[in-house]
């Protein structure tokens, strides 16, 4: 309700608001001290090793999962990237060093890789050579 109130603008809203928000805070507030009342009075029951699981697997697994996820972001820009520049290089080039210079230069940088993007998107309009491919990516690069 307090999320409805927040965005709703009639005369009287801001007591609405208010008085929702102090209604929040008491649940809360009643909450944590009940907890904490809770430990207190027999903290045994409370530091044990499934408490300790219970409380700790969600942490684990999202530290886990975050190379997971930088790794599939990499790995989709990439695609994304190399999709692109390939496209538009001659099919007599070698497309894997036009690809191994091109992640040699973005260096698993996010940043760069759609920067590069953008560049390969804008920049090449025609079929170019080997050389001529190399020779924009690294003027391309050399700005940044």
């Amino acid at each position: 309700m307090e999320a409805v109130a927040k965005y709703m603008d009639t005369p009287g809203m801001n007591y609405t608001r208010s008085f929702l928000k102090f209604v929040n805070a008491a649940i809360g507030f009643t909450f944590i001290f009940y907890a904490l009342s809770k430990i207190i009075d027999d903290p045994s029951g409370f530091f044990t090793l499934d408490s300790l699981s219970t409380f700790s697997l969600p942490l684990v697994l999202s530290i886990v999962a975050l190379p997971i996820l930088f790794a599939l972001a990499i790995f989709a820009a990439y695609e994304k990237l190399l999709g692109i520049s390939l496209y538009r290089v001659n099919s007599n080039v070698s497309k894997r060093r036009v690809a191994l210079k091109i992640i040699l230069l973005t260096r698993l940088n996010l940043a760069r890789i759609h920067s590069s993007i953008r560049v390969f998107s804008t920049g090449l309009h025609q079929n170019l050579d080997q050389a001529q491919v190399f020779e924009f990516i690294a003027s391309q690069h050399k700005n940044k």
